[in-house]
């Protein structure tokens, strides 16, 4: 969302980018996609767009990441162990 209240798309990708997250700084976003063939990981880009980065490489679900409140970690759900976990 730009300062005027509108909306700018910052992914360009057939997959599925679902459970934005920002930083609290705002700098940020993190968010699960199935790019890169994964069932789900983690990806983060520039809140203005840019070239998204790879977080997580597991062929497991990794989804819905949410920052802490200090910007230092990013905590997720996971399948890698068979069952949900974060």
């Amino acid at each position: 969302m730009d300062v005027n209240g509108g909306l700018t798309n910052v992914t360009n990708d057939p997959a599925e980018d679902t459970d934005p997250s920002w930083s609290p700084d705002g700098a940020w976003i993190v968010y699960s996609s199935d790019r890169g063939g994964d069932d789900g990981s983690i990806w983060a880009i520039p809140a203005g767009g840019g070239t998204p980065i790879q977080i997580t490489h597991d062929p497991a679900y990794d989804g819905a990441p949410s920052w802490s409140p200090n910007g230092q970690r990013i905590a997720f759900e996971s399948k890698r162990s068979g069952n949900l976990d974060i």
